[in-house]
Parts: structure tokens; C-alpha cells; sequence
């Protein structure tokens, strides 16, 4: 993908890295746990469905390199704290 199509679909930074540097953590599967953002069980990129922290570690480390980026949306209300 160019960048022009990438900005299309709301990413507005990225990057790639080596897998092999990513973190994972049960601290944060436990932030997972604790329904922080309120998707726990509701989504299928957040656990339970995604399975434990090993089984992403195993399934993420079969490819060399990952994407990481992050997405802007306008609000139509800026008191629209869910987003």
C-alpha cells in the first residue's frame, strides 16, 4: 500500500519492526482482564479471543516483521468521550 491509500483509511503513522522486539507481557493481559477499555470478551483482537499471552507470542513471531501505526478519527462531538 502507498501512503495516500494508508491515509484513506485513517492510519496516520507507521512504522515496521522486527517481531523479535516485541514485548509480551501478562501485565498487560491482566490490564486486559480488568475490562479497562471495555472490550474485554467483546472483540476478536482482544483476549479471551486472541488466546493467551504464548500462543500470541508463538503465532506473532512466525513473521519477521510487524506493522505498528495508529489511527485518527474526527469526532463529530468533542464531548464523545466513547469515540
Amino acid at each position: 500500500m502507498r501512503d495516500r491509500d494508508l491515509k484513506k483509511t485513517g492510519i496516520s503513522r507507521y512504522g515496521f519492526i522486527s517481531t523479535a522486539e516485541i514485548l509480551f507481557s501478562d501485565a498487560v493481559r491482566k490490564i486486559c482482564e480488568n475490562d479497562t477499555c471495555r472490550l474485554y470478551g467483546r472483540t476478536w483482537a482482544c483476549p479471551p479471543a486472541v488466546g493467551t499471552v504464548e500462543q500470541c507470542r508463538q503465532r506473532c513471531l512466525r513473521y519477521e516483521k510487524a506493522m505498528v501505526f495508529d489511527a485518527v478519527y474526527p469526532l463529530t462531538d468533542p464531548f464523545d468521550y466513547e469515540g
